[in-house]
């Protein structure tokens, strides 16, 4: 029984040493690994603290080792286009705003959707940006922790074509405003992007958004579900300074922008809540 338990043991870190050799070559291609080879056995000696179980590697760790030992290639010769697959078990409409916020916080402003598959219960959004260094995988799984997503697998194509496995069960939107039980009113300062306030207090009637005489302010008010599907969107032609907006129970999120530049509201907006058996 002993023996039959000293086996498996051996068995079982074989195989992990093999998988975990086999996505090290995977990152850093043939070449530099017959080269490193020496350095890789060094730095992964310890096979079995790369991994989350018996069977399922810590993808963001092995990166953040080769990487810090100069062991990938960041830096393309000239600029290329990137391509990234993410797969996500969330609501697409909700993980690509997240996904699009993460990239933008990395410096990534120009980003194409070029592709969006529903695969069974999961969905894969494909996005095209522009860059001269790949996408940096640590800097990027810390801004989708911010925000309640995870990376859970990365599989890489070519250098500048890399696939993403997220787990978004958790997924919430940050920068938001939270309106909680405890909300009465608030200060918005002037906006980078556009304002996004989570409902979180079902008893709030309406919201009143108040403009200052310095802005010059085109409302564009988009309101949606808790899964990101657009329940009503409603726009101004004309500048305002007071707008009220009706919170129906189905109302999770609620977008708030101008028609032509966020420099129309270069002095922010002041927003209330009202519940039911309030004054305004």
């Amino acid at each position: 029984m002993v023996k039959v338990a000293i086996i498996f043991f051996i068995l079982s870190q074989i195989l992990n040493a093999s998988l975990l050799d086999y996505k090290i070559r995977e990152y850093i291609g043939d070449t530099q690994y017959k080269i490193h080879q020496n350095l890789i056995q060094i730095l992964f000696k310890k096979s079995q603290l790369f991994y989350i179980d018996d069977s399922k590697l810590n993808i963001v760790k092995i990166l953040r080792v080769l990487k810090s030992n100069g062991l990938i290639n960041q830096q393309f010769d000239k600029p290329q286009t990137f391509r990234l697959e993410l797969y996500t078990n969330a609501n697409y409409k909700m993980f690509i705003k997240i996904a699009l916020d993460s990239l933008r916080e990395l410096g990534y402003t120009y980003v194409i959707i070029d592709n969006i598959v529903k695969i069974d219960t999961d969905f894969k959004v494909v996005f095209k940006f522009q860059s001269e260094y790949i996408l940096d995988p640590m800097r990027f799984n810390d801004e989708l922790l911010n925000r309640s997503a995870k990376i859970i697998n990365i599989d890489k194509f070519k250098d500048n074509h890399w696939r993403y496995y997220i787990d978004s069960t958790t997924l919430a939107l940050s920068d938001t405003v939270e309106l909680d039980a405890m909300f009465k009113n608030i200060k918005l300062d002037k906006p980078i992007r556009d304002y996004y306030i989570h409902i979180i207090d079902k008893s709030i009637e309406y919201l009143i958004f108040k403009s200052f005489l310095a802005n010059r302010w085109f409302p564009i008010i988009s309101m949606y579900d808790k899964n990101m599907n657009l329940i009503k969107n409603v726009q101004f032609n004309d500048i305002m300074f007071d707008m009220r907006v009706d919170i129906t129970p189905d109302i999770e999120y609620i977008r708030v922008s101008d028609m032509y530049t966020l420099n129309n509201l270069k002095r922010g907006l002041r927003l209330k809540a009202i519940r039911v058996n309030d004054e305004d």
